[in-house]
């Protein structure tokens, strides 16, 4: 497997890579977070967040997916902001490559947006429509929700640039 290289602290050659490989390695890192990207604290507020739009399907407002990236932990809200950044330009092919912001949100959603399965969950009690709807919304409104995150994580890192010197 690619990841086994990788975990030994090979470099590889990410150009010379099929896409499905470097999706399925991102897909893997995901999903071996010990706290899911969007986390588990939190998970039960982005399921909450989707209220039924007029043809009965779950859609989370902006204003609720804004909040709640600002509830994120800092570190956590820096990735989802580069990560959504990255599906808004591959879905920004969709004419070419099909993958939409639904279709997106049904490959993504479960491996940034999970709760941890307890002794009695089924698959079937998995609000997965929820978690495709949270995620296609961050996709669909990019520059809502992250309209500030480029100045907040500016902002993070000059000042632990000036931490560091300091400390040297």
């Amino acid at each position: 497997p690619v990841w086994y290289p990788l975990n030994q602290g090979a470099t590889l050659d990410w150009d010379e890579m099929d896409v499905h490989t470097v999706v399925g390695v991102m897909q893997l890192w995901f999903r071996e977070l010990i706290d899911p990207l969007l986390t588990n604290d939190l998970f039960p507020s982005w399921i909450a967040s989707c209220t039924e739009n007029k043809i009965g399907k779950p859609e989370p407002s902006p204003q609720d997916l804004h909040r709640l990236v600002g509830r994120l932990p800092r570190y956590h809200r820096f990735l989802l902001q580069r990560f959504i950044k990255l599906l808004v330009g591959v879905a920004s092919y969709s004419a070419v490559n099909k993958m939409r912001s639904s279709n997106l949100s049904i490959v993504v959603g479960p491996t940034i947006l999970y709760k941890a399965a307890g002794p009695s969950t089924t698959v079937l009690d998995l609000p997965f429509q929820q978690t495709y709807a949270v995620v296609q919304g961050l996709i669909d409104h990019y520059g809502t929700i992250f309209a500030d995150a480029e100045k907040e994580r500016e902002q993070v890192v000059q000042v632990e640039v000036v931490a560091a010197a300091e400390g040297e």
